[in-house]
């Protein structure tokens, strides 16, 4: 969900601007876009990743364990999603990425970056799998997401050099307060289930829900304090969350 309703959305939102400010080879607007674009999707998906993380196991418990679904296999199933997030950030930085070169006409260069990242799923999966069974499968998409956004940050450095426009600092400053919502999330859910358990739905909702808005207002208020220019487009969704509710 993250990476469709974030990454893919801001993506594709994006490009006219970054196709239109390429055909008029205008490269400063360009990479003002481009970074408009990272830096949204860094401040969306860095605390939807730890807070799926945090919150692995009572997601899954709610979703899925049902009938024949057993405690079992939400402990399975909780531990590949936590394999897979490895590479959420990743994943998600790359559609901005790969857009900009799509925008320049440039649609061989991400498919070469793809075609070594494959090599490097390869090359991971392939010594994970005899110790870490289908968990080092998800691992290695992780690494190769890792990869292929890596490949790509610096081919964009060798093209037109350091983004900058705020970029770093967004990413240094997401992260930071994502930890610290984090730990919000993990006490307050550990607290809890233990006090209600989890059995039934409305226990599951709560473990779920509750530290999940605790988390996000304080991820937020820390965004504010820090003058994050993406402080607004929270603003956004957060009226349409209400308009939506209302």
């Amino acid at each position: 969900m993250p990476h469709g309703l974030v990454a893919v959305a801001i993506s594709m939102a994006s490009l006219p601007s970054l196709s239109r400010w390429a055909a008029a080879r205008d490269w400063d607007a360009y990479k003002n876009t481009l970074a408009a674009g990272l830096r949204a999707v860094l401040v969306l998906v860095i605390p939807a990743t730890v807070a799926l993380w945090v919150l692995a196991e009572p997601t899954v418990r709610l979703l899925a364990e049902h009938g024949e679904f057993t405690s079992t296999d939400t402990y399975w199933t909780y531990l590949t999603l936590r394999y897979y997030l490895v590479g959420l950030v990743f994943a998600s930085v790359d559609w901005p990425l790969n857009f900009a070169y799509y925008a320049r006409g440039d649609s061989k260069t991400p498919a070469i970056v793809g075609i070594l990242a494959v090599g490097v799923y390869l090359a991971f999966a392939l010594t994970l799998l005899p110790h870490l069974s289908f968990l080092g499968l998800a691992f290695a998409d992780g690494m190769k997401q890792m990869a292929h956004a890596l490949m790509m940050i610096w081919l964009i450095y060798r093209w037109g050099g350091r983004l900058g426009h705020g970029v770093w600092r967004t990413a240094w400053v997401a992260t930071g307060a994502s930890i610290l919502m984090g730990l919000v999330i993990y006490v307050s859910s550990a607290w809890l289930m233990q006090q209600m358990g989890i059995a039934g739905l409305l226990p599951r909702l709560i473990v779920l829900l509750v530290p999940s808005a605790l988390g996000g207002i304080l991820y937020y208020w820390i965004l504010r304090w820090m003058h994050v220019p993406e402080v607004a487009l929270l603003h956004r969704m957060l009226g349409r969350l209400v308009g939506l509710i209302r």
